[in-house]
């Protein structure tokens, strides 16, 4: 990958690369995706996004999901006077429900050179959320939130990645995939994994996380050890704010304008896999020539 390429390609936590251009100027882009967890089942989520490259270092964007079809579960008390306390868990089938409206901007360095390890590239995100989102449906956060991340990675062919960050939610962690919990709160988040050009401009993504909270956190979300949802709980340290997990994706061009992507997430701590696809449709073609390999 050469430099301008690598400065370029800016790493994003929204989709496939394409969706910040590669060169001056704005694109717009949306994301259809479906997926599956194993806790709250199916889900359906359009988010569209604008996006504007100001040179080859800084570039921004502005994403709004939109959940098309969601299910969301709540705990009622059924409990009858005079006698022991009685709890219903009811799944509510939600159509056109907001998430929380994210802005991001990037800054991406020129690449170094670290001898026999080869040519790093850097790019530092700061991401802020607003708060549209429903934190009873566990989708929001219910505050506005931050996530500082510093994203570093190889230019070779296998390319090895590390990600640094802080923040206050876990929303802004990873946006390709919505999990059943949104937490608040100051958190650490690591990622540390390997990407791989296949042919056909097609890349493979895979990468194992860590999750840490630094103090309390408030959770919305649905208890997968206690089958208790929607009730926002403060969780210390050891909480069920914490996770670490393993991320695969896979983004595979289409069209000129579309890709298509598959992902899967497994978290140990809480017990959750969710996997699932996307199309991403682009204002802006990429203008990327596939690799035969």
């Amino acid at each position: 990958m050469s430099d301008d390429e690598l400065a370029l390609a800016v790493a994003s936590s929204l989709g496939p690369s394409g969706i910040i251009p590669f060169r001056s100027g704005f694109n717009a882009s949306i994301i259809t995706s479906s997926q599956f967890d194993t806790v709250t089942g199916w889900a359906n989520v359009l988010t569209p996004s604008l996006a504007y490259r100001f040179n080859r270092y800084f570039s921004a964007d502005v994403s709004a999901p939109i959940f098309l079809y969601l299910r969301s579960q709540h705990t009622v008390d059924t409990t009858i006077p005079g006698q022991a306390p009685s709890f219903t868990r009811l799944t509510d089938i939600r159509h056109g429900v907001p998430g929380d409206t994210v802005m991001a901007a990037h800054w991406s360095s020129k690449h170094f050179d670290m001898g026999k390890a080869g040519s790093f590239g850097n790019t530092l995100t700061g991401s802020l959320s607003a708060p549209t989102g429903s934190s009873e449906d566990g989708i929001g956060a219910g505050k506005v939130t931050y996530n500082f991340t510093d994203h570093v990675q190889s230019d070779a062919f296998l390319a090895p990645y590390i990600d640094v960050g802080i923040g206050t939610t876990s929303r802004l962690q990873n946006q390709r995939l919505q999990r059943s919990q949104t937490s608040r709160g100051n958190l650490f988040n690591l990622g540390a994994g390997v990407s791989l050009e296949l042919p056909r401009a097609s890349t493979i993504y895979l990468e194992g996380y860590e999750q840490l909270p630094l103090g309390s956190q408030t959770v919305f979300q649905t208890d997968p050890r206690s089958g208790r949802p929607g009730q926002a709980t403060v969780q210390t340290n050891s909480g069920l704010a914490e996770d670490n997990g393993v991320n695969l994706s896979l983004d595979v061009p289409v069209a000129p304008h579309a890709m298509w992507s598959g992902f899967y997430s497994h978290g140990f701590r809480l017990h959750e896999d969710t996997v699932g696809f996307a199309f991403t449709f682009l204002l802006r073609s990429p203008q990327r020539l596939p690799r035969s390999r």
